[in-house]
């Protein structure tokens, strides 16, 4: 069995803290993440903290 190397994600629901913790902490280890709610405030304010953790470096 092999492990791709393909690091893309779409997370469903945006908005409470698990949602926006999982897509910190994916984006912050180099995934590509792609954000999906019902609103667009919600996952507009995530984006903007999701690019941030995908500059700095994982810990």
């Amino acid at each position: 069995m092999t492990i791709s190397e393909n690091r893309n994600i779409i997370i469903v629901g945006v908005g409470s803290l698990m949602t926006k913790s999982l897509a910190l902490w994916l984006a912050s280890l180099g995934w590509n993440i792609a954000l999906m709610s019902r609103s667009e405030q919600n996952p507009s304010a995530i984006a903007k903290e999701v690019r941030e953790a995908q500059k700095s470096p994982a810990a």
